[in-house]
């Protein structure tokens, strides 16, 4: 059998930036785990009930402040936040971003009445997020991909050497509730406002491809082979056999199960799988052999010299239990992408 290159997700802007692409209206379920906005998710409030202390006055009024910035967090489910730039003019702050939400998560909030998403600086000054008018509570359905802008309110203090922003900071990192979960927790930062060290846009890396003959193979019998690895302006292709033994029905790729599929640089930048759209979890069924490409979402982070494939990171590579064995543990690298060191 033989499972497609999924095609890229439909990506959205933010600010334009959530409406095309995330879902519109409202949670039906009145349940707080499943609705973390409040009581009326159509109209979610996203004001902190007392206003934050303002932030020093900037004085400032020269060219705007460009920042470009390579920095990337991942929750243990899977999802994939990017910051690639920072810009300061007058009263705005603005990071163009990426979000990547993996395909079985459900609905999550990234904004809410309870805890207001904000920016704080080295200073101790906090800059509430300005939301777009459309998703007021940042509102992600399962399997998006979207990227934009986001804004905050300035003006940036003056003496301010840095900015860190912050979602659901008081969210455990780990969800250990099932509100934990729908309202990830993200801290990304802190971002040096003078640009050393913010990397780039991360289009740096030179197209790869790389002929592999890799084969690994669980104590219960399951085998994973990788044949090809290319990396593209926009993504990182893995050619791969996915073997399942008699009695074992696998899952290779679960936020709820082993761990979302993964190719992971040498940097510890995290490029999660886009899966195919008829097949998300990569299930394969009990002696059945899969065989196709895989596509992880990029670009590729400029420096990046290795990568590293893993599917269920969190099972036990031992396979001690039913559990481990239907979604194996597979670690397949790191690869240098030096054609010649391959």
């Amino acid at each position: 059998m033989f499972f497609p290159a999924p095609r890229p997700r439909r990506r959205a802007t933010l600010g334009i930036l959530l409406a095309a692409a995330l879902v519109a209206g409202a949670c039906s379920s009145g349940d707080p785990a499943q609705d973390p906005s409040g009581a009326n998710a159509t109209d979610p409030a996203t004001e902190p009930d007392e206003e934050p202390e303002a932030p020093a006055e900037s004085t400032d009024a020269g060219e705007p402040l460009v920042v470009d910035v390579d920095l990337q967090e991942r929750n243990f489910e899977g999802m994939t936040f990017r910051v690639h730039r920072l810009e300061v003019d007058g009263d705005a702050i603005a990071a163009d971003v990426e979000i990547v939400v993996p395909a079985d998560l459900g609905i999550l909030w990234l904004n809410n009445a309870e805890e207001p998403a904000f920016a704080r600086d080295d200073l101790g000054n906090e800059y509430p997020l300005v939301p777009p008018t459309d998703n007021e509570a940042l509102r992600f359905g399962d399997g998006e991909q979207l990227e934009g802008r986001l804004q905050w309110q300035g003006p940036l203090a003056d003496d301010a050497s840095t900015l860190t922003l912050l979602f659901n900071e008081s969210r455990d990192p780990e969800g250990g509730t099932v509100n934990d979960r729908v309202r990830p927790h993200f801290t990304l930062g802190p971002i040096d406002l003078s640009g050393a060290g913010g990397g780039s846009s991360g289009q740096g890396v030179d197209p790869v491809e790389i002929d592999l003959d890799i084969e690994e193979r669980t104590a219960s019998g399951a085998v994973l082979r990788v044949h090809r690895l290319a990396v593209t302006e926009l993504a990182v292709e893995v050619d791969v056999e996915i073997i399942a033994p008699a009695g074992d029905t696998l899952r290779m790729s679960s936020s709820t199960g082993g761990g979302v599929a993964v190719v992971r640089d040498d940097s510890g930048n995290d490029y999660p799988l886009l899966p195919p759209d008829d097949n998300v979890t990569l299930k394969v069924d009990g002696g059945e052999h899969l065989d196709g490409t895989l596509v992880f979402q990029g670009p590729l982070v400029d420096g990046a010299t290795t990568l590293t494939l893993l599917f269920n990171e969190r099972s036990d590579p031992e396979g001690n239990s039913v559990t481990d064995r239907t979604a194996p543990h597979f670690t397949v690298g790191p690869i240098p992408l030096d054609q010649d060191g391959s």
